[in-house]
């Protein structure tokens, strides 16, 4: 139960039925992800960076692919105009004259620190690889008014997809919360009232609803919005959406 506001607290009450965003049915998308079964290439640069003999540079870059795990990047010496270069002796691509100091990776992408002491200018191309993460066994989590569904029918919100969202019990909690919210057509209200400076916003408030012919009933609401004004009386505007 929140701060109590009774009929002698307040000038004016108004909560209007908003029949027009009446839904029964609540659906969310559920997106779970997995690291994929192949190592790919999340990065590869284009024209070759420039390194004079003892320079250092940060190199940031962004991953193809976003989120990835277990990326690792590795600087490849070219020629001025992006080639390969293979060691003469071995054959092997050359991929360890320039050190790379330091490495910091995010699910976007990653910064390098990269730095020449080989004692001439040098060429690089940067490849990064790693395993994307994908989506496996998305599904939709619903929850259901059935009360309501009787008597008005089948009325559906589907939340647009959010790859934030990848658990069942994630996607059942956003569900019900907005199943409270959208079930009832009277699930706003607005106080024109005497106010009260210690409330604010997010604050809980409780409400009668109705009270006649014996009946009396009473509901908790959420303070999203609240305008004071004083000109020579204190006074508040208040509005409120049903818990």
């Amino acid at each position: 139960m929140g701060y109590a506001i009774n009929a002698d607290n307040y000038l004016k009450k108004n909560q209007p039925s908003k029949s027009e965003e009446l839904k029964n049915v609540v659906r969310v998308p559920v997106s779970p992800l997995a690291i994929d079964d192949f190592e790919d290439e999340l990065y590869l640069s284009g024209t070759p960076l420039d390194f004079a003999n003892n320079e250092t540079k940060t190199v940031e870059i962004e991953f193809s692919d976003i989120p990835t795990r277990s990326p690792e990047a590795t600087a490849y010496i070219t020629d001025a105009e992006g080639e390969l270069l293979y060691h003469a002796t071995t054959g092997n691509i050359t991929n360890t004259e320039l050190n790379i100091t330091t490495e910091t990776y995010f699910a976007w992408g990653a910064s390098l620190i990269i730095t020449n002491n080989t004692g001439s200018q040098k060429y690089i191309i940067i490849v990064v690889s790693g395993y994307p993460l994908i989506i496996k066994g998305d599904e939709n989590i619903e929850s259901r008014d059935e009360a309501g569904i009787i008597e008005n029918g089948i009325l559906v919100h589907e939340l647009k997809a959010n790859h934030l969202i990848q658990d069942r019990d994630l996607g059942k909690d956003i569900s019900d919360t907005l199943l409270d919210s959208y079930k009832t057509a009277r699930k706003d209200i607005k106080l024109d009232w005497r106010g009260n400076l210690d409330l604010n916003l997010r604050y809980e408030i409780t409400v009668p609803e109705y009270d006649k012919n014996g009946i009396y009933t009473e509901a908790d609401f959420t303070i999203f919005k609240q305008v004071s004004d004083y000109d020579g009386t204190f006074k508040q505007v208040t509005d409120g959406r049903k818990i």
